[in-house]
């Protein structure tokens, strides 16, 4: 029986390599056998060819005939031996082959590599302990930033800075109040980090190691930190985006939904878990903020939505006393006329420009991108209102007429499909969800209708790319997929569903939010 692999090859050869002075083993051994082969050229007697090159062959021998011939009646008589007296055995020498010869080599050891070590006795060892009092603590820190200040300088002097000038920098510093500069800022708030995390220990612990024991079928949670700023006592949280990149730091906006009261002004909190009892940034807005996202690659950036129809975009990183935005829509920009209720980060990125989504109660989805100076607006789509089912002696043509009139719908949810950019979600106050596209803004391309009031979420499902879920005040969550324009699923709670979301781990866990009392 034939097969593609030797029985009788080798398995386990192996090979010294003097690069890395190691035996390897050597995987790549061929598998051919060959059993007979024989390079022979075919030609006729007769033809032209083979008595060409016999013609060939027949001078060869000749003219090699004539050269041995040569060779031997030279060797008869040797100049300085005098005449040879055995000829016979001289010329069966002259009749080697004058290119027989042999490779040499020689086989060089590698040189063994040899680890030399040494025991010495440990050090012994030797107790000390010293009484400080605050005054030590505070020569000691002026010591150490003295020292560091000097070898600044010193870094300045080799690179060619002027002496003149790192005179003058250096007086400034030294005239510069300790107490107040940025390393006894930075200290201060180390240390309040770690006297922190040493009061709540026993929460640290919990919220790193806490296993519920309860029964699966009825989790409970646990209250590990109370989260509280006095600045922004008489608001009510309107959204909370986790940073990107550092998993313990998170905003918080601050607004109200209370409209009928005139609150006119809202707030931004960044708070990080390790000093949950300060935040690490602050920014005032003049409109209560309803919605705010971070940067999904630039972990710095947020993007904020207020009442007031005003877009913004802070930097973190920027440090100073007022904290204004770095971009701000207005009039002039085609800012929102009604309440902006949520912002998206575009993930495609053109000719590497920023720039992010917001959906609005005036109709209108536009696209920001953060340019030079300014924020770009552009329209991605105007909600259009879609008439109902038409009812007795009522014509389609008078619904559209009238919906046409009425202006356009509001908008309070959209959502992007994670598989497909292009696509988004819209839920509106009417309670339609319109599947609509960035590349066409012309037209919805399917209406969903099931909902009989406002659309406060939707949700793409995390694993399936068609499946979405929807809340809305109507008291329902209802499950969708793309190609059909009804729901397969409702599920009824006993109050309106503010929010609802797709468990990370699970395609069909959801969980929700609901305005109960």
């Amino acid at each position: 029986m034939l097969t593609r692999t030797n029985p009788l090859a080798a398995h386990n050869i192996t090979v010294y390599s003097f690069k890395d002075s190691i035996f390897k083993r050597n995987d790549d051994v061929s598998q051919l056998v060959v059993h007979f082969a024989l390079n022979e050229d075919w030609l006729k007697s007769e033809s032209e060819e083979a008595n060409m090159q016999q013609t060939i062959a027949e001078l060869k021998n000749s003219v090699d005939e004539r050269k041995i011939k040569e060779l031997n009646e030279g060797i008869t008589y040797d100049k300085s031996e005098g005449v040879v007296e055995d000829v016979a055995a001289e010329q069966k020498k002259s009749l080697r082959n004058q290119f027989n010869f042999s490779d040499r080599s020689a086989v060089v050891y590698a040189n063994q590599i040899k680890m030399t070590g040494g025991k010495t006795n440990p050090p012994p060892p030797r107790e000390f302990n010293e009484e400080v009092t605050r005054a030590d603590i505070f020569d000691a820190f002026i010591r150490n930033h003295e020292q560091e200040q000097q070898k600044k300088f010193e870094e300045e002097k080799k690179g060619g800075a002027d002496k003149q000038e790192a005179q003058i920098e250096r007086k400034k510093l030294m005239q510069e109040d300790i107490l107040h500069s940025a390393e006894m800022k930075r200290s201060l708030k180390i240390m309040e980090r770690v006297m922190i995390q040493n009061y709540h220990s026993a929460i640290y612990v919990d919220y790193k190691y806490w296993n519920d024991d309860a029964d699966s079928s009825h989790a409970t949670v646990l209250p590990l930190w109370r989260i509280y700023y006095y600045k922004a006592s008489k608001k009510q949280v309107t959204s909370i985006s986790w940073n990107p990149k550092y998993r313990d730091l998170f905003a918080v906006g601050y607004g109200s939904y209370e409209f009928q009261k005139n609150i006119s002004s809202g707030a931004i909190c960044v708070f990080t878990l390790k000093n949950p009892n300060h935040p690490e940034y602050f920014f005032e807005t003049p409109s209560e903020v309803m919605c705010l996202k971070f940067h999904p690659q630039h972990p710095a950036l947020i993007a904020v939505g207020l009442y007031n129809g005003t877009v913004m975009v802070f930097d973190i990183r920027i440090k100073g006393a007022k904290n204004n935005p770095i971009y701000q829509s207005t009039v002039r920009t085609k800012k929102h006329t009604d309440p902006v209720w949520e912002v998206h980060w575009n993930k495609k990125e053109a000719n590497r420009e920023l720039s992010f989504f917001s959906i609005s109660s005036d109709g209108r989805i536009t696209k920001w991108t953060l340019m030079k100076n300014k924020l770009e607006p552009e329209d991605i789509i105007r909600l259009k209102m879609v008439a109902p089912p038409a009812q007795k002696g009522e014509t389609r043509v008078d619904l559209d007429e009238e919906m046409a009139l009425s202006g356009y719908a509001g908008g309070m949810c959209f959502s992007f499909n994670k598989n497909n950019d292009h696509l988004f979600l819209v839920g509106t106050e009417e309670g339609r969800i319109h599947l609509c596209s960035i590349d066409y803004s012309g037209d919805y391309l399917r209406t969903y209708q099931g909902h009989y009031l406002a659309v406060y979420a939707v949700r793409w499902n995390t694993y399936h790319p068609d499946v979405f879920l929807s809340c809305s005040a109507d008291w329902t969550i209802k499950l969708w997929t793309k190609n059909r324009e009804t729901p397969i699923a409702t599920f009824e709670l006993p109050a309106s569903v503010s929010d609802v979301q797709w468990a990370p781990y699970s395609s069909t866990s959801i969980i929700q939010c609901i305005n109960y009392q």
